[in-house]
């Protein structure tokens, strides 16, 4: 069922929930007594210099009544502590309490405190100036200062900052660019930023790569044939020599099995030579080779070479 609300019974509807709402927030009595309980403790804790103590006691009291009087005594402490910005806060804060008629005299003064007060902390406060180089693409970076990010729009207005040492990084994609700086009261410092020519990550130098597995495998192949080739050379060299020296006239009785052997040899040395030029001629092609496939490879080309009873060959694998 629609029920068609008229203007009057709106407007009534409205103070109702406006009526409840200031009931919710006005401070009760027990309220009221413990905040002026935390005010005494506050001042005494102040007198004796221990601020942080005093500062906690006076937002105890604040959050239990916020009158000018409880938000004048957090500001005054703040400003003693070096924490100007909070304090130009609280003021501000303080300066908004609305007047009303029969208030209490208190309020009134606190009012007036906390305007001087206000004052006397503006020139105080440092300010930062953050400079970008010129034409620079801020849209696109991020700015904190102190792990708070900083609205873009307000980029180019100066941040008033505490006293003391303050950390600010601008972050451009995958690089950061930070600054520590340090001010003093009443300072503006400025702080150049400096954007990355580009917000990626760079790429690393190319790495030279050594001859792939071919050309290993060829020039491995050669050496092993040339080593096994010059040995079995000489053995068969050996060999004959000694038949020579034994048969005179090439005529011998028992030589025929030195003579084998040194066939054998020579054959060998043959065929190591040729495998060992094969292995050369892999091994160049694949150097001079302009082939862009990197894939491993698990072909081998190897020679092994074996002896038994006298006896010497080679055993390849392609």
């Amino acid at each position: 069922m629609l029920v068609k609300l008229t203007r009057p019974l709106v407007f009534a509807l409205a103070f109702f929930a406006a009526s409840s709402q200031a009931q919710a927030n006005t401070p009760t009595a027990a309220d009221r007594a413990t905040a002026r309980r935390l005010m005494t403790e506050g001042r005494n804790l102040r007198h004796d210099e221990n601020l942080e103590g005093a500062l906690e006691k006076f937002k105890a009291a604040e959050a239990l009544v916020a009158v000018p009087t409880t938000g004048l005594e957090v500001a005054r402490t703040q400003a003693e502590l070096g924490l100007l910005v909070e304090a130009l806060d609280s003021c501000a804060r303080v300066l908004r309490h609305p007047e009303t008629d029969g208030e209490p005299k208190p309020f009134g003064e606190a009012r007036a405190k906390a305007r001087e007060l206000r004052a006397a902390l503006q020139p105080r406060t440092p300010m930062l100036r953050f400079v970008f180089p010129t034409n620079a693409d801020t849209s696109l970076v991020q700015l904190r200062v102190d792990d708070i990010t900083i609205p873009k729009e307000a980029y180019s207005t100066p941040r008033l900052v505490n006293p003391g040492l303050h950390e600010v990084v601008l972050i451009d994609g995958q690089h950061q660019h930070k600054v520590v700086v340090v001010v003093a009261e009443k300072e503006s410092r400025d702080v150049t930023l400096v954007l990355s020519k580009s917000p990626t990550k760079p790429k690393p130098p190319p790495v030279e790569e050594g001859p792939g597995p071919w050309a290993w495998a060829g020039f491995t192949t050669a050496a092993v044939g040339g080593a096994v080739g010059t040995v079995a050379g000489v053995l068969a060299w050996s060999e004959r020599r000694k038949l020579d020296d034994e048969c005179p006239n090439h005529v011998c009785t028992d030589g025929s099995e030195r003579l084998d052997r040194s066939y054998g040899y020579a054959n060998v040395s043959t065929y190591a030579f040729i495998v060992g030029g094969i292995g050369a001629a892999v091994g160049i092609g694949a150097l001079m080779s302009s082939s862009d496939d990197k894939e491993p490879s698990d072909v081998s080309v190897g020679v092994a070479p074996h002896g038994e009873g006298g006896a010497l060959w080679l055993d390849g694998r392609f």
